[in-house]
């Protein structure tokens, strides 16, 4: 079959207005009760904004305001997960511990308005409304019910987009001003410099995350979760450790490991005791990097979490982009027979560099070689972060999501499904462009000089070799993407699985045709022999794909 690639520090006094009115507890007729842990597949997490608060002309209806559960009725999204704030500590509901981000009440929202339309439609929708007596927490948690899905709000632990100032000025709240105590400031950790020197500079050299080495900080942040649960019809909540992972200052992250310990035991217990007062146990999802040793270096201490069962699921995932590389291994075998698990986070719908554009999107068989690896890497579920956001609809009224993008959610929470499905494997890319050697996080891309070896690891869910002996294959193949590669000098060999792989030069590629991965682990071996001395610059290998095409 023909290859088409689409771009596609108190406890919280109860709410008494009547815009927040506790809702009775679903029946189990809404069937939000009727999946519970163990038997989840969807999870998807929305931040409220290119998908709805921020597509819309104020004011907003709440037809406009589940747009993202109405356009996810009847897939597989078993959870609708809601961010609940516009930065660190601005909130889109009437809260009585943090902010409200909705009426311009300084110059520095206003300046946002005029620049970004888009947040001028968040705040305006938010207040609108708040002013109409509707919360927009009971209107998510009452549809989500009525579409059969769970409710969990979620909230950033830190979230440094208000780092840029000369692009939103407004996302610095009022409490963060009078306290800048609370602030990481200049002792900044070295992988937030890191990123920040692979991305658009902030306009400040110091961070305004919050440091949670202090009580008031971890407190503040308790409050909020707490107000949340205690007051809103829901079924768990999610503690976004990823956007931002910076939580301590430089040097102070192993000093901090039993501060942050002790803060999620306590959200722990604070759920289990709003769990008894509505009759049943609240999930705690844990939105973490992938990687055990990333998230210790950073004050996450995922192992002592799991053990003592403070969390129900960890959903591991890389930032800013779909990443099919990540090990999930070592957390699924560190949850075994604990009670926890492992949620697989697909994390975006972007593809740095893959789709010819830097900003271009997933396509479907893209999405399902993702799924397929999560799941033989041994998740229950799978996490899916910004897919609204980032929908080919994003941003504007109409339909969110691609006919791609939407037959994926209706796919990948089921592996028996997407089995024998084509699919397109990739072994991920650093965001930036930078090599290991140059501090890149990724594997690719790498660069060669004669009689270097490099060996590049990726998992593939299908089973190849299987579906070849049914007589379902129609073809695979192999692209290993080259800059600087001479056909006739350069003496370049390639191995599978210890299997040398000939082909030929397509491009700037090497393909090879009828390629059998295995199921699981793979390793893929490239080996400069030689190389004319005349040929100083180094071979660049910008990527590697997999291609998997099944008859129809």
């Amino acid at each position: 079959m023909n290859r088409f690639f689409r771009l596609m520090p108190s406890l919280v006094a109860i709410l008494v207005t009547s815009s927040c009115a506790v809702q009775e507890p679903a029946s189990s007729e809404t069937g939000s009760e009727s999946r519970r842990q163990g038997q989840l597949r969807l999870l998807l997490n929305s931040d409220g904004g290119d998908g709805a608060m921020m597509a819309f002309e104020p004011p907003i209806t709440p037809d406009q305001l589940c747009r993202v559960v109405n356009e996810t009725e009847g897939t597989q999204v078993d959870v609708f997960i809601q961010c609940v704030q516009w930065s660190d500590e601005q909130m889109l509901y009437p809260t009585r511990v943090a902010e409200v981000y909705a009426k311009p009440v300084s110059e520095n929202h206003l300046r946002d308005f005029e620049q970004y339309p888009g947040i001028r439609r968040w705040a305006r929708n938010v207040d609108s409304l708040l002013e109409s007596g509707r919360d927009p927490l009971e209107i998510w948690s009452r549809r989500s019910r009525e579409a059969g899905m769970q409710f969990w709000p979620s909230l950033r632990m830190n979230d440094i987009h208000k780092d840029w100032t000369e692009r939103w000025p407004s996302f610095r709240s009022q409490w963060e001003r009078d306290n800048p105590q609370v602030r990481l400031g200049s002792a900044v950790p070295d992988r937030y410099l890191h990123q920040a020197n692979r991305s658009p500079q902030p306009s400040h050299g110091y961070s305004w995350a919050m440091d949670y080495a202090l009580e008031e900080v971890r407190g503040r942040k308790l409050a909020i979760i707490a107000e949340i649960c205690a007051n809103y019809e829901v079924d768990g909540f999610e503690m976004d450790f990823l956007s931002h992972p910076y939580y301590f200052k430089k040097g102070e992250e192993a000093r901090g490991i039993p501060l942050m310990n002790d803060f999620v035991r306590q959200v722990r217990a604070r759920l289990d005791e709003i769990g008894r007062t509505k009759g049943r146990k609240l999930t705690l999802l844990a939105r973490v990097l992938p990687s055990l040793e990333l998230n210790r270096e950073i004050g996450l201490d995922l192992a002592t979490w799991i053990r003592e069962g403070w969390v129900d699921l960890i959903a591991p995932a890389t930032r800013g982009y779909l990443d099919i590389s990540a090990d999930l291994t070592p957390f699924v075998e560190l949850a075994r027979g604990t009670g926890v698990e492992i949620s697989g986070g697909l994390s975006d719908l972007y593809v740095r560099d893959y789709t010819g554009s830097k900003t271009g999107r997933a396509s479907l068989e893209m999405l399902r070689a993702a799924a397929a690896a999560a799941w033989q890497a041994g998740v229950t579920s799978l996490h899916l972060f910004n897919y609204d956001c980032h929908a080919t609809g994003k941003g504007e009224p109409g339909v969110l999501f691609s006919l791609d993008e939407l037959q994926a959610l209706k796919e990948i929470g089921d592996p028996a499904l997407i089995a024998r499905k084509d699919k397109h494997y990739f072994v991920t890319r650093e965001m930036g462009g930078l090599t290991p050697e140059a501090g890149g996080e990724m594997q690719l891309p790498t660069e060669m000089v004669r009689g270097d070896t490099r060996e590049l690891r990726f998992l593939v869910g299908d089973d190849v070799a299987g579906a070849r002996a049914d007589g379902v294959l129609e073809s695979t193949f192999l692209l290993v993407s080259l800059q600087g590669y001479d056909r006739w000098d350069d003496d370049l060999r390639v191995q599978l699985n210890g299997r040398r792989l000939r082909g030929r030069l397509e491009g700037d590629a090497l393909r090879f045709d009828g390629v059998t991965p295995k199921q699981g682990n793979n390793l893929l071996s490239l080996h400069l022999r030689n190389r004319p001395a005349s040929r100083q610059a180094p071979i660049r290998v910008q990527g590697v794909e997999l291609f998997i095409d099944y008859r129809d």
